[in-house]
């Protein structure tokens, strides 16, 4: 016998069941595609590369220190250790010269 009181219950249950969904959230577009590059990045831990080159940690450090590319190392005073900054600018233009050079001879071009 159905009463009144499980009748409002099934509507609550129901009504409940349609908050649910299996659809992935919506994401705004605009979010999706504006990144913003960084000003400047760090370098990266030991045994690992740069996330956004792929180069190594002890090449990016030799860049900055024959300062082919502009970075600082930032560090207290008297401490043995710092951050080192990489200007994303300076390396980002480093590297697109780079690809520009002319491939010196007996050294094939990478295939597409």
């Amino acid at each position: 016998m159905v009463t009144k009181n499980t009748m409002h219950a099934k509507g609550k249950e129901a009504a409940r069941a349609s908050e649910y969904t299996f659809a992935p959230p919506a994401v705004a577009a605009a979010s999706a595609t504006t990144q913003r590059e960084p000003d400047f990045i760090r370098l990266p831990k030991h045994g690992q590369r740069c996330p956004l080159t792929g180069l190594s940690r002890a090449y990016l450090y030799d860049l900055v220190k024959s300062r082919t590319v502009r970075g600082q190392i930032l560090r207290k005073k008297n401490a043995l250790r710092g951050v080192v900054l990489i200007e994303w600018a300076s390396l980002k233009a480093y590297l697109q010269d780079a690809m520009q050079a002319p491939i010196p001879k007996g050294r094939k071009a990478a295939a597409a």
